[in-house]
């Protein structure tokens, strides 16, 4: 029975160190991505010379949802690493 290279094998992730170290940079990503739209809305206000904050809230509100975006591809990613089990070597 061969066995099969080591570069095709997937390495089996350790359960709770890898889930903290994954997931530990989700904060600062989600907060990144806020601040810059947050930002960028604060700038499109300034330039148009609106009195109301339309363009801020709406640019942090689009920030939200793509940091979500982000967190949820993220899970999915990791759920997906999880199920990936190496098929079994059936032909003996």
């Amino acid at each position: 029975m061969q066995q099969t290279p080591k570069k095709f094998r997937k390495p089996i992730p350790k359960k709770g160190i890898d889930k903290f170290f994954r997931f530990s940079a989700l904060g600062t990503q989600m907060f990144g991505i806020i601040l810059v739209f947050t930002y960028a809305g604060m700038k499109l206000n300034e330039y148009m010379q609106c009195k109301k904050h339309y363009y801020t809230a709406a640019l942090a509100l689009v920030g939200v949802i793509l940091a979500l975006g982000v967190v949820m591809k993220e899970v999915i990613d990791y759920k997906q690493d999880i199920d990936d089990d190496p098929p079994a070597d059936i032909s003996q």
